[in-house]
């Protein structure tokens, strides 16, 4: 046995009607808020992302929305800081508060994946390449290519000097973020598009969803006991 107890802690809806469907979600690294992204199926230009209070899950309230990018969202997530938020869909990327939803900054670029980096950057897929932009000059200081297909999931991994990528193109690659260089990519023939990723912090284990139906699961390249 490893010792880690877990137990069902109940159910949020965290969208009012059946148009839209949670593309996405990420909770606060302080676990008190969880913000999501809508596509909505039928009214896109209504899509929003919902802040939530979550600090008593039982008693979860929304805290306020941010309504203003105007598309269906496919990603987001929250800064370590626990103050601020991002999305990205059809709309490009924007970031905001997420106690008021005053948006900070916004590009017209990004659509499935995006995260954020501790030095005031933040780090985005946009087609088949994988972006890093500084939120000070809203410029592009990296750009990681490689990938023939849409990236649809990353995950940063040894401090955020690496990423791996997943993509449609039916290959996962590893790559080091600050010399732009692809060090590692994985195929399997029966693989076909990948839709998302997920991996441990040092990079050890590292996990891809695939439309074949397949979770592969891979041992991190490089990676040193």
């Amino acid at each position: 046995s490893s010792g880690i107890n877990a137990e069902y802690g109940g159910q949020l809806q965290v969208l009012p009607d059946e148009d839209g469907s949670l593309s996405d979600f990420s909770i606060t690294s302080n676990g008190k808020k969880l913000l999501g992204a809508e596509c909505k199926n039928m009214n896109s230009d209504d899509s929003y992302a919902p802040i939530w209070d979550v600090t008593d899950f039982e008693n979860a309230t929304e805290i306020i929305r941010y309504d203003t990018y105007g598309a269906r969202m496919f990603a987001c997530a929250t800064h370590p800081d626990n103050e601020r938020g991002v999305v990205a869909g059809h709309r490009g990327t924007h970031v905001f508060m997420l106690e008021t939803a005053e948006m900070l900054f916004k590009i017209d670029r990004g659509c499935n994946w995006v995260g954020f980096l501790m030095n005031n950057r933040i780090i985005y897929a946009d087609r088949s390449s994988v972006f890093v932009c500084d939120l000070d000059t809203g410029e592009d200081v990296k750009a990681l290519t490689g990938h023939s297909d849409d990236v649809t999931g990353g995950c940063l991994v040894r401090d955020e000097t690496q990423i791996y990528t997943a993509s449609e193109d039916g290959k996962i690659k590893l790559y080091d973020i600050e010399q732009e260089e692809c060090i590692y990519t994985f195929f399997n023939h029966r693989a076909q598009q990948y839709t998302g990723a997920s991996a441990s912090p040092c990079g050890e284990k590292i996990a891809a969803g695939n439309q074949n139906g397949m979770l592969y699961v891979l041992k991190g390249a490089n990676y040193e006991e």
